[in-house]
C-alpha cells in the first residue's frame, strides 16, 4: 500500500485506482439514493469484520472498539453527504455530484468537503460533532482538558492544558476505501507529552501535534447485501482511554442519526 499522508485530500496510490475507475457526474438525487442503500446496510447489519494481520498473527472476527469507531465515522460521513444534498437540492434540483465508479462512492474530496460544510452550516452549537465531521478535511480539536501535574523538573504541581485532536484520512480502493482514524494531543508543555504517553509520534503535517492513536481499516461496498471490512493496523498509547473516546463518537453519531440536524 502506498504512503498514507495526513491530509484531507484524495491521496490515492496508483495501485488502489481500478483500471476502469472513472468519475461519473450524477444528479444529487441519484447520488443520495445510491449512498442511502450503502448507509442502510451499515445501519441494519453493520460491517462483516475480519482481520488482515501479519502472517502468524491471531485472526480476529469479533467487533471491538476499532471496528465500532470505523463504522460510526463512515455513518457520519455518508449521512452528512445525504443531508447536505437534500438541503442544497431545494435550491438547485440539477445539482451534480462526482461519483467514483471504481470506489462506488462519491469522490473522496466531495465526501470530505460535504461533511465539513454540513457541520459548519448546521452544527454550530455542537463542537464535538463539528470536530468529527471536519476531521475528514484535517486536524480538528475534539476537546480540551486542564489539570495539575508534577512531572518534569522540580516535581512541583502546575496546571497543564492538553488538547485532544482528531483527523480521519480517506483513500480509495477497488470497490471501497481505506479509512484511517488518528487521535492526537497538543500541549504547550512538551515535557508532559514526553513523560506521559507510552506511544506517540509527531504528526507529519502538524509539528505541534503528537499522534497517540491510529486505526486503519479497509471497507468494501461492492458485495451487497454484505459490507466487508478488515482492520489493517492499530496502535495506541496505553494512557489513551480509547474505549471512552469510541463511546463518545458513537453517542455523537447516534444523536446525529436520530436528530433532524
Amino acid at each position: 500500500m502506498g504512503d498514507m499522508r495526513e491530509s484531507g485530500k484524495d491521496v490515492r496510490a496508483n495501485e488502489h485506482i481500478p483500471p476502469d475507475s472513472l468519475i461519473e457526474w450524477v444528479k444529487s438525487e441519484e447520488s443520495r439514493s445510491r449512498l442511502k442503500e450503502i448507509a442502510g446496510r451499515l445501519a441494519s447489519n453493520g460491517i462483516l469484520w475480519g482481520r488482515e494481520t501479519p502472517p502468524g498473527s491471531r485472526h480476529k472476527t469479533l467487533k471491538g472498539t476499532s471496528e465500532n469507531l470505523v463504522e460510526n465515522l463512515l455513518k457520519l460521513l455518508f449521512m452528512s453527504h445525504i443531508r447536505l444534498g437534500e438541503r442544497l437540492s431545494r435550491f438547485d434540483p440539477a445539482l451534480g455530484v462526482p461519483w467514483d465508479t471504481g470506489m462506488l462512492l462519491p469522490s473522496l474530496p466531495t465526501l470530505g468537503a460535504d461533511a465539513d460544510t454540513y457541520s459548519e452550516l448546521f452544527g454550530r452549537d455542537k463542537a464535538k460533532f463539528r470536530a468529527l465531521a471536519g476531521s475528514f478535511s484535517g486536524w480538528r480539536e475534539f476537546c480540551e482538558e486542564t489539570f495539575q501535574c508534577a512531572c518534569g523538573v522540580g516535581l512541583k504541581l502546575k496546571n497543564i492544558t492538553v488538547r485532544l485532536l482528531v483527523h480521519t484520512l480517506l483513500k480509495s480502493d477497488v470497490g471501497g476505501l481505506h479509512i484511517t482514524s488518528l487521535v492526537g494531543v497538543r500541549s504547550d508543555n512538551r515535557a508532559h507529552l514526553d513523560n506521559h504517553y507510552s506511544f506517540s509520534r509527531n504528526s507529519r503535517v502538524d509539528g505541534r501535534t503528537r499522534v497517540i492513536s491510529s486505526v486503519e481499516a479497509r471497507v468494501r461496498f461492492d458485495r451487497p447485501p454484505v459490507t466487508e471490512g478488515a482492520i489493517l493496523s492499530e496502535s495506541s498509547a496505553k494512557e489513551f482511554a480509547g474505549s471512552l473516546f469510541v463511546a463518545a463518537v458513537e453517542s455523537i453519531v447516534s444523536e446525529f442519526e436520530k436528530s433532524g440536524l
